[in-house]
């Protein structure tokens, strides 16, 4: 793919909010901007690639790939700590791509901490019968890992792709770069997942 994904992100989707008498305000309806922007890049699967970057922005994004993915999604974060156990609108469409649609979900995560809500609710998937797995790295083989990361990805740190077009890719201090309709990155993560599996032992 041409260029970086920073040279592709456009002005346009750059959240510039204008101040107000009231910020609060402002940030609801900049929020509810982004999402209307994220709704429609997903639904006309436009090729934009967009930024965003706190857990609000990501959450709208994530939610956005299930609602549309129909088949498959990879993930691949550090930790289940996020989006998923804080925003019960992105558990609902994580349940409807999984019961309704029959996708599949597969999940690499470097370590899991006692009292994990959202690993609980993966566990509560899979007991359903649905189609999910959770990874993470073989002890003796997490220099390996680490070294094949860096051989795969070393611009960006965690990554979720489905259908073999969608993307997220994020960097570790939350900068992130996401579209709907990308398919020579997504099949490259895909296949980066499939790699780094390779490395990983299933738990769930």
């Amino acid at each position: 793919m041409p260029g970086t994904l920073e040279s592709m992100v456009s002005e346009k989707a750059k959240n510039k909010p204008s101040p107000t008498d009231n910020p609060k305000v402002d940030a609801e309806i900049m929020l509810e901007k982004f999402k209307a922007s994220v709704e429609y890049h997903a639904k006309t699967k436009s090729p934009e690639v967009f930024k965003n970057g706190d857990m609000k922005h990501s959450q709208i994004v994530l939610e956005a790939i299930f609602k549309y993915a129909e088949n498959n999604v990879v993930i691949y974060d550090n930790e289940l700590n996020g989006e998923i156990a804080q925003f019960p609108s992105c558990q609902e469409e994580i349940i409807k791509f999984l019961d309704i649609r029959k996708g599949k979900l597969s999940i690499i995560v470097d370590s899991i901490a006692e009292n994990n809500t959202t690993y609980d609710l993966i566990k509560a998937y899979k007991e359903k019968g649905w189609n999910v797995k959770l990874f993470i790295p073989e002890p003796s083989k997490t220099t390996e890992l680490k070294q094949k990361r860096s051989e795969l990805h070393d611009k960006f740190t965690y990554y979720t792709s489905a259908d073999g077009k969608m993307i997220r890719v994020e960097k570790l201090d939350r900068n992130a770069y996401c579209s709907f309709n990308q398919p020579e990155l997504a099949i490259k993560l895909h296949s980066f997942f499939n790699q780094e599996k390779t490395y990983c032992k299933p738990i769930l």
